[in-house]
């Protein structure tokens, strides 16, 4: 008969959607792209001086947003873009 699967075809196919079903029902974990600033960090960022460009770089591979730093500085995202780019930007990601 067309169509009917074998009976060892039929037990594999079984087993992987039964597989699939399971991963479904599994929560994935969230990948968190961004994170907040803390406390002490926008503290530090007002107090700095001359390391004011290695803590800002520091931040950003830590995935603090170049806004959210901006903001701290009282400057503009354009300002940050200018100088201060992000260390990733440009590597495949």
């Amino acid at each position: 008969m067309p169509g009917k699967l074998c009976d060892d075809c039929r037990v594999a196919r079984q087993a992987e959607l039964e597989n699939r079903q399971t991963a479904l029902a599994e929560p994935r974990p969230v990948k968190v792209r961004w994170r907040r600033l803390t406390g002490e960090e926008r503290d530090a960022l007002l107090r700095a001086a001359e390391e004011m460009g290695s803590l800002i770089a520091s931040l950003q591979r830590s995935r603090v947003t170049s806004a959210e730093i901006a903001a701290v500085l009282g400057r503009s995202q354009k300002w940050m873009a200018r100088t201060h780019p992000r260390p990733d930007w440009g590597t495949p990601g």
